[in-house]
């Protein structure tokens, strides 16, 4: 999965350069609560060694919020491509450093005030580690408020889904090691709203 984000982001960037893009900054923040989570996992106890199956499924709130910062290239007049990092909320104690690749498109153009609809996908690190498999990606419908040259405020209203294999968690054993898990898969869906500055 990384490597086919790397791969997209590359693409991105050619595309760009041959654009005369125009090198742009931002910082984001936002609500993000969960309304949706299915989960599924199978291990080993540590205490007797039988295996434990465990799955659920619902919809759920959980409130979330998340601040990022990003760096990327406005070009073709309507077109913009970021990369995306900082922290946010996923579930109850669960924080990821997100690392994203957000592409809009601005329908009256970037350097003016109006619609845009957006899309984006990347990975995540959990406590510095790729370990847990975290997916995400998710789309935005908002308005620029163009306020002067390059500064401008975006609203939006946001749709997005994490995939990932967290380690389970026993009421009795508590966190279950790696080599116990036979599988472990969560899926999260979300809805909110965010506010971003670019300069």
């Amino acid at each position: 999965q990384m490597k086919r984000l790397l791969t997209i982001t590359f693409l991105f960037f050619a595309l760009t350069l041959s654009a005369k893009p125009r090198v742009t900054g931002g910082l984001s923040w936002g609500y993000l609560p969960q309304v949706y989570r299915s989960y599924s996992c199978a291990y080993y106890s540590g205490r007797d060694g039988y295996r434990i199956n465990d799955s659920r499924e619902g919809m759920r709130y959980v409130r979330n919020s998340y601040v990022l910062l990003d760096g990327g290239v406005d070009f073709l007049r309507h077109f913009s491509v970021h990369l995306q990092t900082g922290l946010r909320g996923v579930d109850v104690d669960y924080v990821v450093m997100p690392m994203n690749v957000d592409f809009r498109f601005f329908l009256k153009g970037y350097d003016r005030s109006g619609l845009f609809i957006g899309g984006m996908a990347g990975a995540a690190l959990h406590n510095w580690s790729f370990d847990d498999g975290i997916f995400n990606a998710g789309l935005s419908l908002g308005y620029r408020e163009q306020l002067y040259r390059e500064l401008s405020v975006d609203f939006a209203f946001k749709l997005e889904g994490i995939n990932c294999h967290p380690l389970p968690v026993d009421k009795y054993e508590g966190v279950i090691s790696r080599p116990q898990v036979l599988f472990s898969n969560t899926n999260y869906l979300f809805v909110g709203f965010g506010v971003g500055i670019n300069f």
